[in-house]
């Protein structure tokens, strides 16, 4: 964030965040103007977790980075 506004972008950065992130960091991303949510971690669904098996997303058993948003466990953070 902060090498980006160094370097003069000044448009949205939208986040998602631990939902217990330090004040002291809450208040740096205010600085920066940054927009960011709380986002809480689930276990994914079962054909995002077992590597897509079901020809979903991930078929091909990349199933390295399979945490998903609670309430949204058919769709991973992280690819």
């Amino acid at each position: 964030v902060g090498s980006l506004r160094t370097n003069g972008y000044d448009g949205h950065i939208i986040v998602g965040v631990n939902p217990s992130l330090p004040r002291e960091e809450r208040r740096y991303l205010d600085r920066m103007g940054v927009t960011y949510y709380a986002v809480e971690v689930a276990a994914c669904a079962p054909s995002i977790a077992d590597g897509g098996s079901d020809g979903g997303s991930d078929a091909g058993g990349n199933a390295v980075r399979a945490k998903c948003s609670r309430g949204l466990e058919d769709l991973k953070l992280e690819w």
